[in-house]
């Protein structure tokens, strides 16, 4: 995946580049995850806490075993 950056308009890009991977219902659970944690990153970086627990929440949804994304809603999400 790709990496976010502090920029939004990087960010925004990552988004634009990295969702259609989330929103392809076919595609392997496991890239879908790492697609809407990338998303959370994104948001994340940008101080956009409520949007990046969300896009967190659905990367736990397909793969709720993840340590970095349980990690991630552990510490960084209310």
């Amino acid at each position: 995946m790709i990496d976010p950056s502090g920029d939004p308009a990087t960010n925004a890009w990552v988004r634009r580049k990295v969702q259609p991977y989330y929103d392809t219902p076919a595609a392997p659970a496991s890239l879908r995850a790492s697609a809407a944690f990338t998303i959370a990153q994104t948001y994340f970086v940008e101080q956009r806490t409520d949007q990046a627990c969300s896009w967190n929440n659905l990367a736990l949804r397909l793969a709720p075993t993840n340590a970095t994304y349980q990690t991630f809603a552990h510490e960084r999400c209310p």
